[in-house]
């Protein structure tokens, strides 16, 4: 072989290396591409009404990584809107503000498809960008990736098509993401205000008790609140309470609304209501969770509650909570045969009552947070006033009002 021929050899082998490292490192990236668009549908899993984007904090930094970005921002919401959700990975160059005036200055660019700017943008510490609109067949947001990063690749090149559709994938997952979230909300919006209708029926047959279950569902939240439960738990809460009562619809009128002493034959019967409540949930696969608190929020943590007498921590957590804001509503609303006691006498009454009749820990959290407690109340009769004034013909026994406070 010649000395030609031998660097016209090393200069092939040369090339098929360098073009061998080039598809290495093509592939590693696509690689990575593809496993973080596997995280990212896995991580959007829906089990529960969740922060919109709050699935999308830690993945984010890691998108941004990938399509070498040095830093990227998420908005959700109408980017006009000042409350519109807003999450940044990398290095944070744009505050709030910053960022989303040059989604604004460019939106109109990405209405339809990705948009790649590969030169400076005066006003703004930019040398590249790429804007998506995070869209379902509505708009949800948008998706900025700002200055390419790319250490081991032409940067001065900038952003190309690759990173651009990559963006795209992740924004078209985000967009479903959102949008499940939606239907999800509405159907559970949907289920509850049925769950309300139900409760209404029952709280209607006694003027007296009239909002009592609304009451308490919103008591139980803000206490479960308060003791730093999540969402979903404290969701749940509200739900048991809206419910905790339901077995009531079983129970005779003449009982319910009897003025003076029940017999024992009558207290009997109203007793019963927790097991009617559990058997009449029962079979609504949706309602489980609210079951254990339906069951025994008439217990007492020393024994001597019913149905089942339980004591202690054998009564389920969210019963134990729906006993003290069952009992406070009970002590503080009018009855046929007394008036509702004040604030501070019921409050007393818990206190003294707690480690024995009340779960002690829960009653003293309870009792850190009374006075929101009261105001909710408050509220609630305000708005049931103002409810009367609106629909003047209906009285208490036919109208519950929906609104929620917190």
């Amino acid at each position: 072989m010649t000395n030609a021929q031998a660097d016209v050899a090393t200069s092939a082998e040369v090339a098929l290396m360098s073009e061998n490292e080039e598809l290495a490192t093509q592939l590693a990236k696509s690689f990575e591409e593809l496993s973080f668009l596997r995280r990212l549908a896995s991580t959007l899993v829906i089990d529960r009404v969740a922060v919109e984007n709050e699935p999308f904090a830690e993945l984010l930094n890691e998108l941004c990584e990938v399509v070498c970005a040095s830093s990227l921002y998420l908005f959700h919401g109408a980017i006009d809107d000042d409350r519109c959700g807003f999450v940044s990975a990398g290095d944070h160059s744009m505050p709030f503000a910053l960022a989303r005036a040059l989604v604004l200055a460019y939106r109109s660019d990405a209405a339809q498809r990705p948009f790649v700017l590969n030169k400076p943008v005066e006003g703004f510490p930019v040398e590249s960008l790429i804007l998506i609109k995070i869209n379902s067949g509505r708009d949800h947001g948008w998706l900025l990736a700002c200055n390419h990063a790319d250490q081991h690749a032409a940067a001065e090149l900038g952003f190309s098509s690759v990173e651009a559709n990559l963006l795209l994938s992740a924004a078209s997952m985000m967009a479903s993401h959102y949008r499940n979230l939606e239907l999800l909300r509405q159907k559970e919006h949907l289920f509850t205000d049925m769950v309300r209708a139900l409760v209404n029926a029952v709280d209607a047959r006694d003027p007296y008790t009239c909002g009592h279950s609304e009451r308490v569902a919103m008591y139980a939240r803000r206490l479960a609140e308060h003791i730093g439960l999540s969402q979903a738990d404290c969701e749940r809460l509200y739900l048991t309470g809206l419910l905790h009562d339901v077995g009531k619809i079983a129970v005779p009128d003449a009982v319910l609304r009897k003025c003076g002493k029940l017999s024992e034959v009558e207290f009997n019967a109203i007793a019963q209501h927790p097991r009617i409540g559990y058997r009449m949930l029962l079979p609504v696969n949706a309602l489980r969770p609210v079951l254990p608190g339906v069951l025994h929020h008439h217990e007492s943590v020393d024994g001597t509650g019913y149905p089942d007498c339980l004591a202690g921590e054998e009564i389920p957590f969210d019963a134990r909570i729906l006993a003290i804001c069952d009992a406070y509503d009970a002590m503080t609303s009018d009855r046929p045969y007394r008036q509702g006691m004040p604030h501070d006498r019921a409050i007393q009454i818990l206190a003294n009552g707690a480690g024995t009749q009340w779960d002690r820990e829960l009653t003293e959290r309870f009792l850190e947070c009374a006075d929101h407690i009261r105001r909710i109340g408050e509220q609630y009769v305000d708005q049931l006033a103002l409810s009367r004034e609106i629909v003047v013909e209906q009285p208490c026994d036919d109208y519950a009002p929906m609104r929620q406070f917190s």
